[in-house]
């Protein structure tokens, strides 16, 4: 059974205290109180390490179970004072590899330091701590201290005490937060000399952070490297690759290949290649700073007054909100806000530029020879030759002034004297109506335009003479609201129109009159009309001007039947209505609704509800009337429930409940369904075949009436 064996073998140069009869057989059982193991160095022969246990318990020839385990490591004199000590709750002991671990805590106290982590791994060949769960260290800013000082804290971290020097290293989202200064990184390592008078941060001798290194003096600088070296003795530190530094009081930051900073002299360098100047200024937004970076061949600054002022020439580039503006030549000041305190630093107040401006935004391109940026307002004035472009929408904007509000994504359009705002958007073809795939534009004219949009739509909403030209219509009015939406295929399609004030429109086969219009370029209407999307215009009355409703002329009706002689000089039907609606596609249909009255030269007609088929070009191929019908030509009058009338077969069929009024020759007929026919010269009554049969009502004779 190998329930037993000889400590000496298992430890070679350890020496081992175990109680007193069992040392005396020179073998330990399965478990024993009172553990104890040292180690001694080859060279010198004192005292290297030692392990204590409260008990320890035998798992194999390669592992010891060691309770409340504490390990002091020496510093190699004479004397065998401690320099460290590691304690665990539960600890394994690797007797041949001279090597201890756990998953459980581990502490670690030295001179200058607390250590703590979990899952852990001690190695006496290469005296190193290795910790796998989270580690964190104190640095003391005393001895009498042992509770404050510098903080770091990582994933994984090891310490090695080897030599002349602790060395720390950190690794996975280290955090160092100090008295003066605080570290993130993805690596760090802290180099100390263990005879240093030095206390705390400043006993190490170098720290080196890397991998998204970010460091905070408090309240004076703070930067960004690849990598950063800091020297705590002399308090100086090297930054290097991408380094980025902002000195907190003079609200100035500094990019370079390579900064240093020296502290106690208080100097800065920055060193680039062959990279532009750069200079960040501040500003506010709310209470939230946000930076403004400004590229130059050359850049003054003149802080000679209450505020700083800047001049940038060659190649001018600024960077803010993710905008781009380039130009020849720009100036800016920065200057204390209304409620900036004693000592607190500048922000920019203003920025101009000229010179080939362009400005370039979320996609959108403006451009102007001048312009000004408000940081207090978030306003940039484009001037001069001022255009706007958004490929993503198909839009494109010109005007003498654009004004874009950063706040609120809007913009402002507008000219000098008799000039007007030009507004080009990008449209489809509508289905059933134009063929190809080519893209037409809908150009829109007005005296100002101002412009709402978010990721989806643009709202256009224009003032003064408006006018809009388009592959589907062209419409004059006082004012006007166009919604386009972005389809994503840098195309921004217009979704709604709407119109308001003395609007004049005019189609392929009509032209109409308003107050209030609502046109939808690529409305889905389903109808016997092959084609989904088409525009559908509705003409509205104004609740404010009800006398002025709007109205539509379409081609003449020529003679539809009952006065041969009827309509031969008429040149156009007016059709009014309270509402309105216009459909185009291969055939155009319109509908009136509501208080409906036609003219068409001596024709005359009132309904509730008119439905117009469009033919060819500038001609009517049906009218269908309903809903107390009532129509006049010439001496001719014609009630009914229903009408359906046929320009071009001059053919009007008359049904539910007709009658016609022949007031030149006294009489009245009356039906079921009756049908003038010009063409023919005739007319046809017909009945049901039941109770409504065909009459006559003629003139009377002898003094009666005959029928």
């Amino acid at each position: 059974m190998k329930n037993f064996l000889l400590l000496s073998a298992l430890f070679g140069l350890f020496t081992v205290s175990v109680p007193c009869a069992l040392a005396q057989t020179g073998i330990v059982p399965v478990s024993a109180k009172s553990f104890k193991v040292s180690n001694f160095d080859e060279k010198s022969g004192y005292r290297d390490w030692e392990i204590i246990g409260d008990e320890a318990k035998y798992v194999s020839d390669d592992k010891i179970l060691v309770d409340n385990m504490r390990l002091n490591i020496f510093d190699g004199s004479e004397k065998g004072n401690v320099d460290y000590e590691i304690s665990s709750k539960v600890a394994d002991v690797f007797p041949r590899t001279k090597s201890a671990g756990g998953d459980g805590m581990l502490y670690a106290k030295g001179q200058a330091f607390n250590l703590e982590g979990k899952t852990w791994l001690w190695q006496s060949d290469g005296k190193t701590v290795k910790v796998y769960n989270g580690i964190k260290i104190l640095f003391n800013d005393s001895p009498e201290k042992t509770d404050k000082g510098a903080v770091i804290t990582s994933k994984e971290g090891s310490f090695c005490h080897a030599g002349g020097e602790n060395k720390f290293s950190f690794f996975g989202k280290v955090k160092m937060r100090g008295a003066d200064a605080d570290i993130d990184c993805e690596k760090l390592s802290v180099c100390a000399d263990k005879k240093s008078r030095e206390s705390g941060r400043k006993k190490a001798k170098k720290i080196e952070a890397s991998g998204n290194a970010k460091i905070v003096w408090k309240n004076e600088q703070d930067a960004l490297a690849d990598n950063i070296l800091l020297t705590p003795q002399t308090e100086t530190a090297v930054l290097t690759g991408n380094a980025e530094l902002t000195d907190i009081k003079s609200s100035t930051k500094l990019f370079g290949d390579k900064i240093t900073l020296n502290k106690p002299a208080k100097k800065i360098e920055s060193f680039c290649g062959k990279k532009q100047a750069k200079a960040s200024l501040t500003k506010k937004d709310g209470e939230t700073p946000l930076v403004v970076d400004i590229y130059a061949d050359k850049i003054s600054m003149d802080a000679s007054g209450k505020n700083a002022m800047f001049d940038f020439s060659g190649n001018v580039k600024m960077l803010s909100d993710n905008a781009v503006v380039n130009c020849a030549n720009m100036t800016a000041e920065a200057a204390d806000t209304e409620n900036s305190a004693d000592g607190e630093k500048k922000t920019l107040s203003f920025v101009r530029g000229k010179g080939g401006v362009s400005v370039k935004k979320d996609g959108q391109t403006a451009t102007a020879q001048n312009f000004e940026y408000s940081a207090k307002t978030g306003k940039l004035t484009l001037e001069n030759k001022a255009t706007l472009k958004d490929p993503g929408r198909g839009v494109s904007v010109a005007g003498d002034y654009v004004v874009l509000y950063r706040n609120d994504n809007r913009a402002e359009v507008f000219c000098r004297g008799k000039k007007q705002v030009v507004v080009k958007i990008a449209q489809k073809p509508n289905a059933g109506t134009y063929k190809g795939k080519n893209f037409s534009q809908a150009v829109i004219k007005a005296d100002r335009l101002t412009a709402t949009r978010n990721l989806e739509k643009t709202v256009f909403d224009f003032s003064g003479n408006v006018s809009i030209a388009s592959q589907d219509a062209a419409v004059l009015c006082n004012k006007m609201t166009v919604l386009a939406k972005n389809d994503g295929k840098n195309k921004g399609q217009i979704e709604k129109i709407e119109a308001f004030g003395d609007i004049k429109l005019k189609g392929k086969n009509y032209s109409a009159t308003a107050q209030w219009a609502k046109i939808y370029p690529k409305a889905e209407i389903n109808d016997d009309q092959k084609g989904g999307n088409r525009t559908f215009t509705e003409l509205l009355t104004d609740p404010e001007k009800p006398q002025m409703r709007p109205t539509v002329v379409l081609p003449p009706l020529k003679g539809i039947g009952l006065n041969p002689d009827a309509n031969q000089q008429a040149k156009e039907t007016t059709i009014t209505s309270d509402t309105q609606a216009l459909v185009e596609g291969k055939k155009d249909r319109y509908f009136f609704l509501d208080n409906v009255v036609v003219l068409s030269g001596e024709t005359k007609a009132t309904c509730q509800k008119i439905e117009a088929v469009m033919g060819g070009k500038d001609s009517i191929e049906k009218i269908t009337a309903t809903g107390d019908v009532k129509i006049q030509q010439g001496q001719k009058t014609a009630t009914a429930g229903r009408a359906d009338i046929f320009p071009q077969e001059e053919t009007v069929t008359l049904s539910e409940n007709p009658s016609v009024v022949d007031a030149e020759s006294n009489t009245t007929a009356r039906g079921y369904r009756m049908i003038y026919r010009k063409g023919r010269q005739g007319v046809s009554i017909e009945g049901d075949g039941a109770t409504q049969r065909p009459t006559i009502v003629l003139p009377p004779i002898g003094g009666k009436v005959g029928q």
